[in-house]
């Protein structure tokens, strides 16, 4: 029984997703992407009827009942059958790749029939990604920002309660934070609780938490950072939003980075520390969904050119191995195997660094299997698990990354210090000339994502700035930043 559950568990669809073809996934999807349309079109005629009908009522209240069945039908698929994820992700970057390709012959005739008269055609050729995955990425950015609906601004954050001095105010207009927890952690499990209280906190932008341990030379840091805050299309001033979606999957500074970065430097310039000496700060980011992407995006990049050390990552179900991160960074990835977030990057489940990955399976529950599974509540115990884990088998890579990561934890009797922030964005009005024009105003960054075996693309070249307007003239910072 033991090997067959291991065998189970191997989940060939996402370690190996380029055996499976096309066909395989359409048979099995396909039902589900039929039964939608079906309810979309049923939706439409019924709101089709005029309001004054007596039988408009009870036909609403039917389609919403249809439409609530279709959705569990498909979380059920999707739950008890691990992999389908990772291939719905790589069939949508075929589709990014064919708009793609069409775009490149568009480009290509103008610039034959001479019809490229201000150039642009050919810098637009030069800019459209190779691999389908950034190609899809990309045309979401492109799209959202040239219709307007991604316009986050200028990033700010603020630091409102510090257990060294208690409560530091609010701006004016923005309501307290609904948190409850204000010790600091004692557990990598606390962590993750720490992050499902701030889902919780209703700020007007999205909290963080930062956990200052010990003094002196043996001084460390534990930030905790929820995922995104909101499925909506049109940004919101809560800066996790779609649109850092977007960016940090192409791994483009998000305005939810940037508010990250401007709180952790706050908290070391109210506990003393010179910017020049911030480099040597050690730093354990933790973080649920898009929060893991940004920690494993931070944990890449040089502690000099960062302004802090990354030594520690944990990440809860995030889409993050596009992103290589430094050698000698202990990164713990916890993924719910019945979880569909992590598969979003498109990626087989195979790691191109040191990290250990801790996986769960668990078992479907009756109602919305697929949010149960991504649930911070829900990796609060899987990560809690891991912990329970080392304790009964130290040896081997989990026992020992976990080890490396509790050594952030505080000891008996050893001062700490917390500071609770939050960040929020301004949002842009419409510009008078069109966001288009801007879309082509962008440069490269010198990133390249990781390569995996046996990938239908294996060419990767860079990957191009959206249409970031505020970017490139340092708008999106914070002034009021120490």
């Amino acid at each position: 029984m033991t090997r067959l559950n291991s065998m189970a568990r191997y989940y060939p669809l996402r370690r190996v997703p380029q055996a499976y073809s096309s066909a395989y996934f359409w048979r099995r999807v396909g039902p589900l992407v039929a039964a939608g349309v079906g309810t979309s079109l049923w939706n439409a005629v019924v709101e089709s009827i005029p309001r004054r009908s007596n039988a408009r009522a009870a036909l609403i209240a039917s389609a919403q009942r249809r439409a609530e069945k279709v959705l569990q039908d498909s979380q059920r698929r999707f739950f008890d059958q691990p992999g389908l994820d990772t291939l719905t992700v790589r069939e949508m970057t075929k589709i990014g790749r064919s708009i793609a390709r069409a775009g490149r012959i568009y480009l290509w005739t103008r610039m034959a029939v001479g019809a490229d008269r201000d150039g642009r055609a050919r810098q637009a050729m030069r800019l459209i990604p190779r691999q389908g995955y950034d190609q899809l990425m990309l045309t979401g950015l492109a799209i959202g920002t040239a219709l307007g609906y991604f316009r986050g601004g200028r990033v700010h954050t603020h630091l409102w309660w510090d257990s060294a001095r208690g409560e530091l105010g609010l701006p004016q207009g923005h309501p307290r934070p609904g948190l409850r927890r204000f010790q600091a952690p004692t557990s990598l499990g606390d962590t993750a609780a720490d992050i499902d209280d701030l889902y919780w906190a209703e700020a007007y932008g999205q909290s963080i938490k930062i956990s200052r341990i010990g003094e002196g030379k043996d001084r460390r840091w534990i930030v905790s950072i929820p995922g995104t805050d909101h499925p909506d299309w049109a940004s919101q001033p809560n800066v996790a939003d779609l649109e850092s979606n977007f960016r940090e999957e192409l791994n483009l500074p998000s305005a939810m980075r940037i508010g990250l970065l401007h709180l952790i430097n706050k908290a070391m310039h109210a506990d003393g520390i010179e910017r020049d000496e911030r480099s040597k700060e050690r730093v354990l980011l933790v973080g649920h969904s898009q929060g893991g992407m940004v920690a494993v995006a931070l944990a890449a990049m040089d502690p000099t050119k960062l302004g802090f050390t990354v030594d520690g990552v944990i990440t809860l179900g995030s889409p993050a191995r596009r992103i290589k991160v430094r050698p000698g960074v202990a990164v713990l990835a916890v993924e719910n195997d019945q979880d569909i977030i992590p598969a979003l990057d498109g990626t087989p489940r195979r790691e191109a660094d040191g990290r250990v990955v801790y996986r769960r399976r668990l078992v479907r529950p009756r109602h919305n299997p697929l949010f149960y599974a991504h649930s911070s509540s829900t990796y609060t115990e899987t990560l809690r698990q891991a912990e329970r884990h080392r304790l009964v088998a130290p040896w081997g890579r989990l026992g020992d990354v976990v080890s490396q990561l509790s050594q952030f934890l505080p000891k008996e009797g050893e001062p700490t210090r917390v500071l609770h922030g939050y960040a929020w964005q301004e949002l842009l009005t419409p510009l008078k000339r069109s966001t288009w024009d801007q879309y082509f105003s962008i440069e490269r960054p010198d990133w390249q994502p990781v390569s995996f075996g046996g990938e239908v693309e294996e060419t990767l070249p860079h990957i191009p700035t959206p249409a970031d307007i505020l970017a490139k003239t340092g708008n999106r910072h914070d002034p009021s930043d120490q």
